[in-house]
C-alpha cells in the first residue's frame, strides 16, 4: 500500500513539473525573421521576444532583435533613453506557450514636447559614469535622468547620462553581435526642474514669505 501512495506521488510530481515547464526559442540577429535558435527550458511563465534600438549622431539606426525566456514584469516593456548624439529604444513582448511567438515589439514613439526634467548630458569612456556641465531638457515620457555603462567584451567601456523613462532605473541586459558581446547597465540619478518650475518658485516663493511674516 506504502509503494503504491510513493509511486502514485512520483508520477503526480512528474506530471505536475512537466505542465509547468516551457519552451522557449533562445536567439539574437538583426531582425524578427533571420532569428533562429534551439528550444530551451525556461523556469519562467513566458517567451519574450525583445527588440532594441540605437539611433547615432550621423542619423544611422542599428536594430537588434533577442528571443529568449522572459518574467511577467519583463513583458510590455517600452523604454528610451537619449543622449548627447544619440537615442536608445528598447521593447519587448510575450507569449506564453511552449516554442510560441511573441508578437513584434512596438517601439516607443519619439515625443518632442518638454516635460520640465533637465539631466547631466555626455559621453565618456571607461568604468567611471562620466560629468559635464551641460545638460539638456527631457521630453515626452522620459522623465528620470539615467546613467548608462556600455560594456562591449573583450575590452571597451562607454559611459554615458541623458533623459530616460523611469522603467530602465536598475535595468540590465545583454546584447550578442558575431563575437562581440554588450552589456547594458542603467541606473537613474538626480536631475533638476525645469525653468518654467524656477520662475514659479521665484514668484510665489516672496508672497509666501510675506504672508508668513505678516
Amino acid at each position: 500500500m506504502g509503494s503504491s501512495i510513493l509511486l502514485f506521488s512520483c508520477i503526480l510530481s512528474t506530471l505536475v513539473v512537466t505542465g509547468f515547464s516551457l519552451s522557449c526559442i533562445e536567439c539574437e540577429a538583426e531582425d524578427e525573421k533571420s532569428c533562429k535558435g534551439s528550444s530551451i527550458t525556461c523556469e519562467s511563465e513566458f517567451c519574450m521576444a525583445t527588440l532594441k534600438s540605437t539611433l547615432n549622431g550621423d542619423g544611422q539606426e542599428v536594430k537588434r532583435y533577442k528571443r529568449s525566456c522572459g518574467e511577467k514584469s519583463m513583458c510590455s516593456q517600452k523604454e528610451s533613453f537619449t543622449y548627447s548624439n544619440g537615442v536608445i529604444k528598447i521593447s519587448s513582448s510575450c507569449c506564453s506557450t511552449s516554442n510560441c511567438s511573441p508578437p513584434m515589439p512596438a517601439l516607443p514613439q519619439t515625443k518632442t514636447e518638454k516635460n520640465g526634467v533637465s539631466c547631466m548630458d555626455c559621453r565618456g569612456s571607461g568604468d567611471t559614469p562620466c560629468t559635464s556641465s551641460t545638460h539638456r531638457d527631457c521630453t515626452g515620457d522620459e522623465k528620470q535622468c539615467v546613467s548608462l555603462t556600455i560594456t562591449t567584451k573583450p575590452a571597451d567601456n562607454t559611459s554615458l547620462r541623458g533623459c530616460g523613462t523611469p522603467g530602465l532605473c536598475m535595468k540590465e541586459m545583454d546584447f550578442k553581435t558575431g563575437d562581440k558581446v554588450q552589456e547594458m547597465k542603467f541606473s537613474c540619478t538626480s536631475g533638476s526642474g525645469s525653468l518654467h518650475y524656477s520662475l514659479i518658485l521665484l514668484i510665489f516663493a516672496p508672497m509666501f514669505l510675506v504672508k508668513v511674516i505678516g
